[in-house]
């Protein structure tokens, strides 16, 4: 009778063979394999790695027969190919919206020019990667970084760590999730540390004191097309969006898309036909180089939740 071990040595054998056999007929296996090496893919069992490449066949044929359509935008393979788009959602999409009652109306003058393009794309700074933390965060310090240079010409970088360790009595639970507004309230109460005095730890941990220099005097929301033009006229805008549909964005003019706001970016400009330009926080290996463009008009939900700081 054969030993236990040659038993389990052999099923092993067969799975592996199975598996290869499998591999060899299907023509997408090897796009896997590589894929798996360039993002640094590992899995935790044959089975999930199985899972995750049928995913990933899935995903490569709707990229495929999307871009086959006559859109504006390009569809691409990128690290997020081996999910679902419920997956993705529930991973990357982590927006928690807070109802603010700041008022928007004597800041903007009537006589702005809706169709004139706006561009703070060279204040916009370092793509951030928000990975599996709430992007709430990254946001927020897209909005101050970005708005500290335009409007203050101070191009140090603020804390994201401070935000993480020290904003939880305002309602945020670090990278579990929390609110802009929430956040800039705790700005707007107690400062913000600059990332030279409070540096990154990758990790939450006890609140430092430290000194925290950078404040605003409060900030608006924004809920029309209109005003956020006005809005973003002034500086940049952080935004809620729909981004269901941005898994898989490489290049052009998305127009497609939902209004169900779950993802905050920052609005860094608009064109003359009101095309709008974004910052997104999933680095730089998504979209242009960090950055989307969407189609004019409420496209995503952009229009229907803005918020900008006041200094």
């Amino acid at each position: 009778m054969a030993s236990k071990s040659s038993i389990i040595l052999g099923t092993v054998l067969l799975l592996s063979a199975m598996v290869l056999q499998y591999e060899s007929a299907t023509p997408l296996a090897n796009d896997h394999n590589s894929w798996m090496l360039k993002y640094n893919k590992q899995y935790y069992s044959v089975l999930e790695q199985e899972y995750r490449r049928q995913v990933f066949e899935k995903n490569v044929k709707l990229i495929e027969e999307t871009n086959q359509k006559q859109n504006d935008f390009v569809l691409q393979i990128n690290e997020f190919a081996d999910l679902t788009s419920e997956e993705f959602s529930i991973k990357y999409l982590h927006y928690d919206h807070q109802v603010s009652n700041k008022q928007t109306q004597q800041l903007f003058k009537d006589e702005q020019n809706l169709n004139q393009a706006i561009d703070w794309s060279k204040y916009a700074g370092i793509v951030r990667n928000q990975g599996q933390c709430a992007g709430y965060i990254f946001n927020v310090l897209d909005l101050l970084d970005s708005n500290n240079k335009i409007i203050n010409n101070n191009y140090n970088p603020l804390s994201q760590q401070d935000l993480i360790d020290c904003s939880g009595s305002y309602g945020n639970q670090g990278c579990q999730g929390g609110f802009i507004s929430s956040t800039l309230n705790y700005v707007k109460d107690k400062g913000l540390a600059y990332e030279k005095d409070y540096p990154t730890t990758q990790t939450s941990g006890v609140c430092k004191n430290v000194s925290r220099t950078f404040r605003i005097s409060s900030y608006i929301t924004v809920s029309n097309c209109d005003d956020l033009i006005k809005a973003l006229s002034n500086s940049t805008v952080t935004v809620a969006v729909d981004a269901t549909s941005w898994q898989f964005y490489s290049s052009g003019i998305l127009t497609k898309c939902g209004s169900s706001l779950n993802h905050n970016a920052l609005l860094i400009g608009v064109s003359n036909d009101g095309v709008w330009s974004l910052k997104n926080t999933w680095g730089t290996s998504w979209g242009e180089n960090g950055f989307i463009r969407l189609g004019a008009g409420n496209t995503c939900g952009v229009c229907k939740a803005g918020t900008q700081q006041v200094f």
